[in-house]
């Protein structure tokens, strides 16, 4: 023991002491291997001199033989110790009235210090007896004895892992897990909860049949709480197996259960691959899947109890074999989930009702009727004339414009998370013209209200506004807030016109030289009229659409300067308080675009956009979980695919996989033919160790389109796998798509480098660094440019660049996974070994091992130097 102990370190020793009651010898044995050695030498000598730690240190045969001849209740014989658990010990007995063996349970009595505690326990141990299922342990007995136990079931059998260490065939496994969900439900659907899901609470039979126990133990950690040596009171949960929610200390609900089945299903399908005993590919994916769903972190996103879950598992292995059948069943799922957010819209005589916020956006028309009319125009002074709405979500922007017909724009708007939209069309009438407005529901294209006003040409604002007081009264809104009178501006005729045409070119930048002629006229547009706020908004976005495009500094200037003139003349609107944001974001001053965002966000709180970007700077700076909230609360205001894409893209740079997949699957619905987000999916089991998934995702993807991403990742796992000749031909083909990729040219020279091609892959290497550069003069902030380069610097032996750019990136991103990454394997190449170390060791408390952090050369060539020592077992 150590000499020096003070009252601090010895009620740390207390704590630690209390938690590892609630583990077995292997847990207890990982677990200690977090703290240095001669903390752990002091909680061992501890655990040998602690009876209560006897029976998981003896043998089991050897535990308990002075407890042989005691008999509880006059009926329980005590035959011997079967192990201990955090509430107490369990022992096999022999019922001497029924004559069979049952498991006794004594709880401890620190649980138990309060007499109403222990009435309550009582009543629900009874309760509990009621339980009758075949794959539940029943509670058969409740003792009240001093200490107090409970008689249950005694199963012969092996724990659900060591079951399937032993190798099963899936149609066992499959009915395993079919028997698990289905007691669950049986129990959920008489008011119980489990609250403590995992496989050691799931015992199996020589007959391959489930029982799961501890349900009786489990509820009642509702009842009572751990009382730790210290005198503190936790709720206790298993970490790995709890909800999120139960981790903030909420009290377990039936979705918490559903949560530690989706982890316990993952534990499945990864115990069969490591028995060399893999579920066939499709029963793994369509699994995977059901958990991912059962994962997600907001509970009300989870299927709502046992039952539902069970809804989603396959029957049988023919069932999983159609991978389109479990996107059809993901897609029912999220139909039925996305109907309260968006589709819970209904339509009650000239009004519409909703249980939820409607969110709705104005459609403008470029179909070829359109073009010769100024309904794209109105279609944005109609959206100006909408706001402020109370009753519904206005969106501003990302909105897809009707081209062709309504199947076609429907076909669009599924990925959109809208409930409406409104598509308006100006006619001449005589002198005059009539506007008319069809509101359509999204998701299916049927006309729920028409609007249609007349008036004149040259006052086009009063009318787009009358028509907007009309709309705001079929959504309830309240007061007549707009009245009929003219708006401070109004653009004339013909330049109403131009920007109407504009806005058709604009809405269609596929079409090659599209932006330019947009350009063009708005230009004209503002030199007609120079107080149109609105044209030099819609021209500072034209602006920043040709960057995108091709990223020339006098294109970022003249956006500018458009939205500077916008803002003279119109206020502060919404549109140009984003645009500024926006131009600090591309030229890499995303600190300066944060003001901006504040004020939009002043104005609609409910702005996807400013939130998405917003969060997406904060993560970057390291304010990891306030961006996080900002990504989500934009998911909330509008569940559309820019929205789940970057939060899924920030939750996987952070590490946190298992959210992350949530976010691309929900990706995948939404476009299912959209090949990045089957990337996505394929990048992020890959990082989790899971390749036989990750190559059914990039077969997806690639049998949508052959992508460069999607063939360098695809490359990576043959990489990984040692075919190297295959990898180097799959990366090939991604530079070529995409040449001015530092990403695509850094992974082919590492194949080409472990191919004993030493100087292309240098060559290689210097084409990277030069891409990197290309991408850096745009944007200085660019943090995967700037890890690419310090990496590709670094295999040039190129140490000072590197260097360089590593100091860079731990100013910009320092607690950014990816950076570290780039960060530690520049370091470690260029020798500065403790830098390298002590990044791996903040990686490693975020769960990426070093091993998998360093490319795998580079943890080869230094896992022996005395920095690195110890990492890999911390």
């Amino acid at each position: 023991m150590t000499m020096d102990m003070t009252p601090e370190r010895w009620a740390a020793i207390k704590r630690v002491l209390d938690e590892l009651l609630s583990m077995g010898p292997s847990e207890r044995e990982a677990f200690l291997r977090r703290f240095d050695d001669s903390f752990r030498r002091d909680v061992t000598a501890l655990l040998a001199a602690d009876p209560r730690f006897l029976e998981h240190l003896l043998p089991t045969e050897m535990g308990g033989e002075d407890e042989v001849a005691e008999v509880l209740v006059g009926r329980y014989r005590i035959e011997r110790a079967l192990g201990r658990g955090g509430m107490g010990a369990v022992h096999l007995a022999h019922d001497l009235l029924l004559n069979r063996p049952v498991a006794v349970k004594r709880l401890r009595d620190q649980w138990l210090e309060e007499a109403d505690a222990m009435r309550s326990l009582v009543a629900e141990g009874r309760a509990l007896a009621a339980l009758d299922h075949p794959h539940i342990a029943r509670v058969q007995d409740v003792l009240e004895t001093s200490p107090p136990a409970l008689v249950m079931e005694f199963v012969e059998g092996s724990t659900l892992e060591a079951w399937l260490k032993e190798g099963q065939p899936a149609a066992a496994v499959l009915a395993a897990i079919h028997q698990i969900v289905d007691a669950v439900a049986y129990a959920h659907r008489r008011g119980i909860v489990h609250c403590d899901i995992k496989p050691r609470n799931v015992l199996v039979t020589p007959e391959s049949q489930v029982k799961i126990i501890d349900f009786g133990i489990a509820l009642m950690w509702a009842v009572v709480e751990t009382v730790t040596s210290d005198g503190t009171r936790v709720k206790r949960y298993t970490p790995r197996y709890a909800a999120p929610e139960v981790v903030r200390g909420a009290t377990p609900t039936r979705p918490s259960d559903v949560y530690s089945l989706g982890v316990l299903i993952d534990d499945v399908i990864d115990g069969c691959r490591e028995a060399d005993a893999p579920l066939p590919a499709p029963l793994a994916a369509a699994l995977a899947q059901v958990a991912r769903q059962a994962r997600a972190a907001d509970a009300d996103a989870r299927p709502r109890d046992g039952a539902a879950l069970a809804a989603l598992i396959p029957a049988d292995e023919a069932r999983a074999t159609s991978w389109a059948h479990w996107r059809m069943v993901a897609l029912t799922t999220l139909v039925v989930c996305a109907s309260c957010v968006a589709g819970g819209v209904a339509v009650v005589g000239d009004k519409v009702s909703a249980s939820t916020m409607p969110i709705i956006a104005v459609v403008p028309r470029v179909d070829a009727d359109a073009f010769s009319t100024v309904s794209a125009g109105a279609a944005d002074l109609l959206r100006a004339g909408l706001a402020p709405l109370t009753r519904a979500r206005l969106a501003k922007g990302e909105v897809p414009p009707f081209q062709d017909n309504v199947p076609d724009l429907v076909k669009r708007l599924r990925d959109q998370g809208l409930s409406h939209v409104l598509v308006p069309t100006v006619a001449p009438v005589g002198s005059g013209v009539r506007m008319s407005v069809v509101i359509y529901l999204a998701r299916d294209g049927t006309i729920v209200k028409t609007i249609t006003r007349h008036g004149q040409l040259d006052a086009m604002g009063t009318l787009a506004r009358a028509v907007a007081a009309q709309v705001r009264t079929w959504l309830g809104e309240p007061s007549p807030v707009l009245r009929e009178v003219a708006p401070a501006f109004q653009p004339s005729p013909e330049a109403l016109e131009y920007y109407s045409q504009a806005r058709v070119y604009s809405e269609r930048p596929d079409k090659p030289g599209s932006l330019a002629q947009a350009r063009r006229l708005l230009e004209q547009v503002v030199a007609m009229q120079p107080a149109y706020a609105e044209a030099y908004a819609e021209l500072a976005r034209v602006l920043l659409m040709q960057y995108s495009v091709t990223p020339a500094p006098e294109l970022v200037i003249r956006a500018q300067d458009a939205l500077v003139e916008a803002q003279r003349q119109g206020g502060d609107l919404e549109d140009v308080l984003l645009g500024h944001a926006l131009v600090k974001q591309v030229t890499g001053r995303p600190d300066e675009a944060v003001p901006y965002l504040h004020r939009v966000l002043d104005q609609a709180p409910d702005n996807d956009r400013a939130l998405r970007l917003l969060g997406r700077i904060d993560v970057t700076r390291g304010r990891t979980e306030a961006g996080l909230d900002l990504l989500r609360r934009a998911v909330r205001v509008r569940p559309s695919f820019n929205n789940y894409r970057a939060l899924g893209t920030a939750l996987h740079g952070e590490g946190r996989y298992d959210e992350a997949l949530v976010a691309f699957e929900r990706l995948a619905v939404l476009q299912p033919d959209n090949p990045w987000s089957h990337q996505m999916i394929g990048t992020t089991y890959q990082l989790m160790g899971k390749d036989d998934l990750a190559l059914a995702a990039y077969e997806r993807s690639l049998n949508v389109r052959r992508t460069a991403y999607s063939l360098t990742n695809f490359a990576t796992i043959l990489y990984g796998r040692g075919d190297l000749q295959q990898a180097e031909r799959y990366y090939a083909e991604a530079v070529a798509l995409e040449p001015e990729n530092p990403l695509l040219h850094r992974n082919l020279g590492d194949a080409q480098l472990q191919r004993g091609r030493r100087d292309a892959a240098h060559e290689t290497y210097g084409k990277a660094l030069a891409a990197a550069d290309a991408l850096l003069k745009v944007n200085a902030a660019d943090t995967v440019a700037m890890g690419n380069a310090s990496y590709a610097a670094a295999r040039r032996g190129e140490c000072d660049v590197a260097l360089a750019y590593a100091e860079r990136l731990a100013v910009i991103a320092p607690t950014l996974v990816r950076a570290l990454t780039n960060r530690a394997n520049a370091n470690a190449l260029c020798g500065r070994h403790a830098a390298s170390a002590a990044i791996l060791k903040a990686l490693k408390t975020r769960g990426r091992a070093p091993s998998a952090v360093l490319e795998k050369d580079v943890w080869k060539a230094v896992e022996g130097l005395p920095e690195y020592q110890g990492l890999e077992g911390l």
